[in-house]
């Protein structure tokens, strides 16, 4: 091939724009994140006598980067952080991350890591916090009777007295290491009597520290249900009473045991009304069948959960909603949750149930209505500040070639919506490879007035370089009409006045001379810029036109010594060179 397959037209992004990447100054009142690796900042907090703090995170993390935006730059943040420790955030998939992750024993993000200047793990931390929480983590990684790790060691040396096991599970509930935290709990709880465990200070310890119906504290808690519910409200007692019952059943799943569904399903009856424990029950059906992909199963329930008990609620009906999206294929069901996702909408409009609603009419193929849908997605996910790619990405592969397309229109005008989430450099490569394609179909139909409508657009997208993109638009509408005589008369001023630095375009102008012109002046001129791309960059693509022009300019030996290079370039570069060899057996056998 001597194109980059579906890209060539589109590259115009690095010839239309001087793309250059920012960087947000950072908060100096924040944190101060150390510049280098994780083995320097051990090396600068020796040098400063201070702990490390490692953020580990992902990019595609929310609250990773709601820490970032709304915690980090915080002034009384950057006071305890900055005076007590070398800060180091790293991305735990790219470069040293995935090996700190390893040895860290880190998989959900974000993770806190708070470690001695030899390394050494200290207190570990999970998730998004306010300031006063995150704070209180930091000041809780300086004290040794605070410290999760440090605790550990006592705890599994046999030192479990009531301090230890205290103070250890609730380290071990900061870490999120909830057995830890459940084991500790149970051996802290064996030390008090009947009355102290309804204290006020037990009950905060068994709501942050139980986890399991096993658990000493699940006895405490069931049974003294109507004190929990005066001390911290109905709401709160049911959502841990929920958390408790959705880990059983999440457990059962993992086992494909029914018993220990049904056991979960007693345990509501027994502590909740007759209406609060159907509720309860079909949502942990749900959850079971979800876990054990039986989706059949879970469709019959789901159904009956979003008629019965989630009619008001909008976040369980875009759940109900996504999920159906993603594993249930019958139509007369995806129709049910199509009716949930805009019952959602009615509730509450947010980025997240439009987006569902957009993605369950773009499956039963209603694209006019899914793609309205996507526009109101985008806007609030702009308003809300959250990534819409996956959005975006849906709209752009429902893209048309004809006059009215949606998702050109749509690309154009939420142009900042799309930029922030794909980036400048994807949002123009996109645009751009949509408008060529475009213009091509337009120039294989005839359709002037289309080729009109791209530019119109392009001009929106583009801005001052839109004119550079309605010269490229005209070329490829040209060569969809195959007039290959305008299309030379053409390409030369473009070439001149646009593409001299390119060796993309003019590699692409090159080869479409070799493949479809004949009059051996015009040939020669591909033949020069074939030669400038080269001497931009030299790679398989552009040696292989060279290759290719130069056999049909007369020059075979020449020819077959650059269609070798070309050769060698590709398998440096892991391409193909198929079409290079064929050419080469050809020129042999002259």
């Amino acid at each position: 091939m001597k194109t980059i397959p579906q890209t060539m037209l589109a590259f115009l992004l690095i010839s239309l724009l001087a793309y250059s990447s920012s960087l947000v100054a950072q908060n100096d009142a924040g944190i101060q994140f150390f510049e280098g690796s994780f083995d320097e900042a051990l090396a600068q907090a020796k040098k400063e006598n201070k702990q490390v703090f490692l953020d580990a995170y992902t990019s595609w993390c929310g609250p990773c980067k709601k820490m970032m935006k709304e915690i980090f730059p915080k002034a009384e943040v950057g006071a305890v952080y900055n005076k007590n420790f070398i800060a180091i955030k790293v991305d735990m998939e790219k470069g040293e991350g995935p090996t700190l992750a390893e040895k860290f024993d880190i998989s959900r993000y974000p993770t806190y890591m708070y470690l001695n200047a030899n390394g050494k793990p200290l207190h570990r931390a999970i998730g998004y916090m306010p300031a006063e929480a995150f704070i209180k983590r930091g000041n809780n990684a300086l004290n040794p009777s605070k410290q999760y790790y440090t605790l550990k060691e006592q705890y599994e040396a046999g030192n479990v007295n009531k301090k230890v096991s205290y103070n250890y599970a609730m380290a071990a509930v900061e870490a999120g290491m909830r057995d830890d935290a459940q084991n500790a709990a149970n051996s802290y709880l064996k030390t008090q009597n009947a009355r102290k465990l309804t204290k006020a200070k037990n009950m905060d310890f068994i709501m942050k520290t139980t986890f399991d119906d096993g658990a000493k504290g699940f006895e405490v808690f069931a049974d003294n249900l109507p004190a929990f519910e005066k001390k911290y409200g109905d709401e709160k007692v049911a959502a841990k009473f929920t958390q408790i019952l959705n880990r059983k059943v999440y457990l059962a799943a993992q086992n494909e045991d029914e018993n220990a569904l049904e056991a979960a399903m007693k345990m509501v009856k027994k502590y909740k009304s007759a209406e609060e424990a159907d509720k309860v029950n079909t949502s942990l059906m749900m959850l079971y069948f979800e876990k054990l992909e039986n989706w059949p199963k879970y469709a019959k329930v789901a159904a009956r959960y979003a008629k019965n008990y989630a009619s008001d609620d909008w976040s369980a009906l875009n759940s109900i909603a996504w999920t159906f999206f993603e594993h249930i294929d019958n139509d007369n069901a995806l129709m049910d949750a199509i009716s949930w996702a805009k019952q959602s909408m009615m509730l509450k409009t947010n980025y997240y149930n439009a987006d569902t609603y957009a993605n369950l009419l773009y499956k039963v193929g209603n694209k006019e209505a899914a793609m309205r849908a996507a526009k109101t997605a985008i806007k609030a996910a702009a308003a809300e500040d959250i990534n819409a790619s996956e959005t975006i990405e849906m709209v752009l592969n429902s893209f048309c070639v004809k006059s009215n397309c949606e998702p050109m229109n749509m690309a154009t005008d939420l142009k900042t919506a799309f930029i922030k989430s794909l980036g400048e450099e994807k949002y123009y490569y996109k645009v751009g490879k949509m408008a060529n394609k475009r213009a091509i179909y337009a120039g294989e139909t005839g359709d002037k007035n289309l080729l009109t409508t791209v530019q119109a657009s392009c001009k929106k997208a583009f801005g001052k370089n839109s004119k550079h993109m309605g010269a490229q638009l005209e070329l490829s509408y040209l060569k969809g009409a195959s007039d290959w005589n305008a299309y030379a008369d053409k390409a030369g001023d473009y070439v001149t006045e646009y593409a001299e630095k390119d060796w993309f375009m003019l590699n692409n102008i090159a080869w479409n001379y070799y493949e479809n012109i004949d009059n051996q002046t015009q040939l020669k001129a591909a033949l020069s810029w074939a030669k400038q791309s080269m001497g931009i960059e030299t790679n398989y693509y552009n040696t292989d036109t060279y290759a290719a022009l130069l056999y049909k300019t007369g020059d075979v030996k020449s020819a077959m010594a650059t269609a070798k290079k070309a050769i060698a370039l590709a398998k440096d570069a892991d391409i193909d060179p198929q079409e290079t060899q064929k050419l080469l057996e050809k020129m042999k056998n002259m």
